[in-house]
This record gives C-alpha cells, structure tokens and sequence, in this order.
C-alpha cells in the first residue's frame, strides 16, 4: 500500500491496530467463564464504590500497593451502566488499544518505519496469544499499563516534569515501568558521557517531580479508604507497609539457579509470550509455531549483527539512530527478562513479571524493518511475522467460538442461586467471596473466610443471624449448588 499517501497509509495502519487489538482482547471482557475471578471483582467494587460516593480507594483494598487506577478509570462506567465484567473491561481494554496506537504511532515517528511497516513490528503485541492477552485485560495485576507507562516516557523524555510524573505513577502502579527510565537514562550517559549543565538540569527536574508526584499521591493515604467503605485513614491491619519492602521481600537471587532460570525464560516464557505452546490446560508444543519464531528472531538478530557491524566499521553512527525507538524497545524488553530471571523463578504463576519482554520481538521486528536497506530482506521479515500471526489469531478465535456457546461460568450459577434464594450474606474462601458479591451487585454480602480485602462485609456477615457458609467441601446439612455446598451457619 506505498501507493497511498502518507497520512492515508497512517489512518489504515491505526484502524488496523485497533482492531487487531480489539479482536485478542474482546473474549476476556464479554465471557466471564474465561478468567474472572475474585482479584478482578476487587477492582470491581472499588470502581462501584467510588462512582456511588462511598469509598475514597488509592491502592487496591487491602495492601499497601498497585495504585488504583483501574478503578478510577472504570468508575464513570459504573455510573452509566450495570456492574459487570463488561463494564470493568471497557477502561483496561480501552488502555490495550491506546497502547498498541502508541506504540505503532512511535514506532513510525522514531524508529524509522512506515505507518504498515510499524503495524508489522507491532504484531507481536498486537496480537498476543489468548494467555498472555487475558493477562493484559485482566484489572487485577495492572499488567499493560507498564507497556503504555514505557512508551509515554519514551515521547516525553524531553520535557521533565512530565517524564517525572509519569514514572511516579507507573512505579506505584506497577514497578517495572522503571525499567524504561532507567534505559532512556543510560543511553544519554551513553551517548553524552559528560552531561552538559542542560542535561543535568533535566534529569534532577524529572527527579524533583518524579518524588513530588509519588509524595503527593502517598499524602492522600490518610483521606482514602484502604479496606473498604467506611476505613479512611486506616493502616492496612496497623502495618504500614512499602512498595520498596514489598519488591525486596519478593526479590530471590540465586547464582546457582541463574542458567536453569534463563533457559526458563526461553523454553517456558517466550514460548507462551510467542504461541510456541498451546493456549489450554495441557501446554503442548506448537513445532511448528516453534520453528517459525525460531527462524523469525535468528532471521532479525544476524541482520542486526551484521548492520550493526557494517556501522561499526563505516563509524555510520549517525545511521542506526534512524530505528531510535525500536533500540529502545529492544533494550527495554532485554532488561525486563534480565531482571525477571535474576530476581525471580521463571515459572507460569510469575509471568506478569515478565510480560515487557514482549518488547523484545517488537524491537528486533523494528530494527530490522528500518535499518535493513535489502528489500527483499524486510518483506520476508514482514511476512514471516504476519504469519506468526496467524496463530493467535485462530486460537483467539477459538476462543469466541467455544465460550459464546458455552454455559454460564460456575461462579455465576453460584450467585444467581443465592441471590434468587434471599440469601443476604454469607462466608466463603476469598477465590469465592467476592466474585460472588459483584456479581450480584452487593445483594449478596459475602465475607472471606481467609484474605479479608473489605472490612465492611466482615463486620455485615458477623452481624447477620442468617448468614450462610459456602464451602467446597461438605459442611453439614446443606445445599449443593455447582461446585460448592451452601450450609446454614452465622460464622465460619
């Protein structure tokens, strides 16, 4: 489509993000069967009650940490519409699409690529595989914000005070959006080893306002309601906790285990991050999908190392500048998956670690489109990605083929039941508890019998003489309702 021109190839390449964004993130907003749990139903409540005027939320319930900002986002859909997956979903897919833009849009203005060839690099976070985009739908984890948070700091790398807030608020959401300030900083050392009194000025004011921002924000504890309505000023359970003790706290290095740790990182995570393995239960291996990753980044890093090396010799420094956000990109991805190896196991419950290493196939895709001068060698780059594609397109059409046929999530049949049998309140595990209580609108109060995130629904449970017991194993005379038994008991 050179044919076009330029601001028409862009306004294709947009749409066509969008929608390819849309179509691998849709199934997790409108089929609660998938992945909806109680984690998600947190932010849920969070979002209700701040659009009803009843709570003031600033970190999820109940810890001291990941800035509510799903929440806030999805507050005002909450006023207009029925509580629902589909309207917590609208704000976080929303952010997916802002995000696949920004990055085409980037890659186009600073990596020297054409708006469809930038489309092409963008394909391997355009079209995740159904896991890994149900991670970056999902409300609970945060888990595309730091994917927008790199981006914006990339475009506003030049202008301070905004740089500055926008890391504030992406290290308290979720911290690995430092990891794009730390090579945006690097790089200018690189590039400027002795920083000019202009460069420094710039970097102490993004730091001023990078810790007026995240003071400010943390001044707002005392007014904010950390375990629910009616909490302001309350500690979490009297400890006053920390974003830098948490992440210590979860921080394991192991020298022993570095070599099993980043071959993990190969066999286990880019394989799901890229498709190699199947999207179900049973993780089987995908040969093929393998075998075409495989030759698709051995493919792009020769060709890197080999202009690369040609710049070297010519000292045409100047020229690799032109792919200036795909390096970025590359860079960002490389140190996210040096750091999740490093501090941490390589393991499927820990992915959303590690999920910026998705920049790196999109550096490597974008580098090579923009700095190769073969033709030919760019459209098979191209084409292979495209193919690539194909995968997550035909299992995330799977997906909206099995569940839209599919019976109502047991969750669902659980609060339906209870809440047409006058159920008011009632105990349950937290995987349990509060799925059930958005999904009934807070018709039915149901506390947790372990993790408590609101203090409010312990308080109601412990009031009610008619509050029940829902428990997966047999718990006297009872009801059994999907997987669960429903037994008749004020306390757990």
């Amino acid at each position: 489509m050179s044919w076009l021109p330029r601001r028409h190839e862009r306004a294709v390449a947009l749409v066509l993000a969008a929608l390819l964004v849309l179509f691998r993130s849709l199934p997790f907003a409108l089929f609660e069967q998938i992945q909806f749990d109680s984690d998600q139903a947190i932010f849920g409540l969070m979002a209700k009650h701040l659009s009803e005027g009843r709570a003031l939320p600033l970190f999820m319930y109940g810890q001291p940490y990941l800035l509510a900002v799903d929440s806030w986002l999805a507050a005002p859909w909450f006023a207009v519409a029925p509580a629902g997956l589909a309207t917590l979903s609208v704000s976080i897919v929303l952010v997916n699409v802002l995000t696949g833009l920004a990055i085409v849009a980037a890659l186009e203005r600073w990596g020297g690529l054409s708006p469809l060839a930038a489309v092409a690099a963008s394909l391997p976070y355009l079209l995740v595989p159904p896991p890994v985009s149900g991670d970056l739908v999902s409300t609970s984890g945060a888990n595309v914000y730091p994917f927008l948070y790199v981006v914006l700091l990339w475009i506003l790398r030049d202008r301070p005070f905004w740089f500055g807030s926008v890391l504030a608020i992406g290290f308290l959401q979720r911290e690995f959006t430092a990891y794009g300030a730390a090579i945006i900083v690097g790089a200018e050392l690189l590039v400027r080893p002795r920083f000019s009194r202009p460069v420094v000025r710039k970097w102490l004011l993004a730091l001023i306002a990078c810790l007026a921002v995240r003071e400010g924000i943390l001044a707002l504890q005392p007014y904010a309601d950390l375990m629910g309505p009616g909490t302001k000023g309350q500690l979490y359970r009297g400890f006053e906790g920390s974003q830098i003790g948490n992440l210590t706290a979860r921080v394991d290095l192991r020298s022993s285990e570095l070599a099993p740790r980043f071959d993990a990182m190969l066999r286990v995570h880019l394989s799901r991050l890229m498709g190699v393995t199947s999207p179900d239960e049973l993780k089987r291996p995908r040969p093929a999908v393998a075998w075409i990753v495989l030759l698709l980044f051995a493919a792009a890093l020769i060709r890197i190392i080999v202009i690369v090396w040609g710049a070297a010799r010519a000292r045409a420094w100047p020229d690799l500048r032109r792919a200036a956000f795909g390096w970025y990109l590359l860079a960002v991805g490389c140190l996210a998956a040096l750091v999740y190896a490093g501090a941490r196991p390589v393991r499927l419950e820990y992915t959303r670690y590690g999920l910026l290493v998705l920049f790196v196939p999109v550096g490597l895709m974008a580098v090579t489109l923009a700095l190769d001068r073969r033709r030919w060698a760019r459209r098979m780059v191209a084409a292979a990605v495209t193919l690539w594609a194909v995968v997550p397109v035909v299992d995330a059409w799977r997906l909206y083929r099995d569940y839209s046929a599919a019976p109502p999530a047991e969750l669902r049949i659980l609060a339906e039941a209870l809440d047409s049998r006058g159920v008011a309140s009632g105990w349950a595990p937290y995987w349990t508890a509060y799925a059930v209580t958005f999904m009934t609108n807070e018709r039915v109060i149901v506390a947790s019998t372990d993790l408590a995130r609101i203090d409010a629904y312990q308080s109601f449970a412990l009031s009610r003489g008619d509050s029940v017991l829902i428990s997966e194993q047999p718990c006297g005379s009872g009801e059994r309702i999907a997987r669960w038994y429903v037994c008749p008991r004020k306390q757990p």
